[in-house]
């Protein structure tokens, strides 16, 4: 019997790295032949994961969907995964665990770790050793960032060819299409967690004077979205009840289907602390034919590009923002159309599934 691969989603909560896992499982089990992958992820995120309109038909099926609690700290991380493999598990088989490790040691199982961390800035102390202890007790250790990657090389050295970068993420482009250009309205869409490290909050605090700024050139429904959710919501929508809110047109909202905003909007926030690479939202924006505003941080242009991207600092200010957005939105639409036909194609020649699905069938099979 051949053995079997289980995709580990610790976490309750939906974000990129659990969007972009679930789809490489999906893909891998359209060919079954390819290997036996399972997974494995709790009912909370499996709830939410089944609400995503390209993932729902496979989900359906059940039969390679695992539904195991890895929530309660630390410890009952550890205690669930050994209970999990108690169950589950064969001699041989592959434990790739996302984002967090137990940090134990399996001597009958291989096991990948995927470090999907944009930059350890955003990690405390103890969530940093975290990741050293990852790297330490895996067989196969799987970077996103190329910061990291470089730096945990060379403080790895000796498993240095055990260490690999992620090819790329993947966006699927049949849904985060567009819309012609001259059918989008001039919508400014923030998607994503609503976390301090994408200062959703710094952007939202400034769009009172955004609005001012644009309202008199706006022709086709001027209106800003913040598109999720997460520990500041309650902080973003308390914002709102202010005054200087009453008369521009937000909307925050958490939806299952966000591309049927991107293919209508023309323009997207992407704000993170440190990194903007490789971001799943900013992926399906750029698909979708909207321009990038950015911070310019990290590896950030690996992914908004110059030729179709815009940049603001990044412990930007509200003059920054508006005077950056301004320069966007005075550009002439011909001008526009074409950035933001660059953006689609590149997304639609770099970041597909079939290449991020081969580096991790590589992966599989040197493990």
């Amino acid at each position: 019997m051949s053995r079997s691969i289980f995709l580990i989603l610790s976490t309750n909560a939906i974000g990129g790295a659990e969007k972009r896992f679930a789809g490489l499982w999906q893909s891998i089990n359209q060919e079954p032949r390819l290997v036996n992958i399972f997974l494995v992820c709790s009912s909370m995120l499996l709830c939410d994961l089944k609400k995503q309109e390209n993932l729902g038909v496979l989900f359906e099926s059940g039969s390679k969907v695992i539904e195991h609690d890895f929530s309660g700290g630390f410890k009952q991380f550890r205690k669930a995964t050994h209970a999990f493999i108690h169950r589950y598990g064969r001699k041989g088989d592959v434990l790739h665990f996302i984002g967090d490790h137990p940090l134990a040691v399996f001597p009958d199982y291989k096991v990948i770790f995927s470090i999907t961390q944009s930059s350890f800035k955003n990690l405390n102390l103890y969530g940093r050793l975290g990741q050293f202890g990852g790297v330490l007790f895996s067989n196969l250790i799987d970077i996103l960032d190329p910061t990291i990657y470089q730096y945990l090389k060379s403080v790895f050295f000796w498993k240095q060819r055990r260490i690999s970068l992620t090819s790329n993420s993947y966006c699927n482009t049949t849904l985060f299409s567009s819309v012609p250009y001259e059918e989008k309205k001039d919508w400014f869409v923030f998607l994503g967690r609503f976390e301090k490290m994408k200062q959703v909050a710094t952007l939202l605090n400034a769009i009172p004077s955004l609005y001012q700024t644009l309202q008199e050139g706006a022709t086709n429904d001027l209106h800003f979205y913040f598109l999720g959710h997460g520990s500041l919501e309650g902080e973003l929508r308390q914002m709102l009840l202010e005054t200087r809110f009453r008369q521009v047109p937000v909307t925050i909202e958490y939806l299952s289907q966000p591309h049927e905003v991107l293919k209508q909007s023309k323009y997207f926030f992407s704000l993170q602390l440190h990194n903007n690479y490789p971001s799943k939202s900013l992926l399906e924006a750029m698909a979708s034919g909207n321009i990038p505003i950015v911070t310019d941080v990290g590896q950030t242009r690996w992914l908004a590009k110059p030729e179709f991207s815009y940049y603001v600092p990044e412990s930007f200010t509200e003059e920054d923002l508006c005077k950056t957005v301004t320069e966007v939105f005075e550009q002439e639409q011909s001008v526009l159309a074409s950035k933001a036909a660059m953006a689609s194609a590149f997304v639609a020649k770099e970041h597909t599934i079939e290449k991020m699905r081969d580096y991790y069938l590589n992966l599989y099979r040197r493990v």
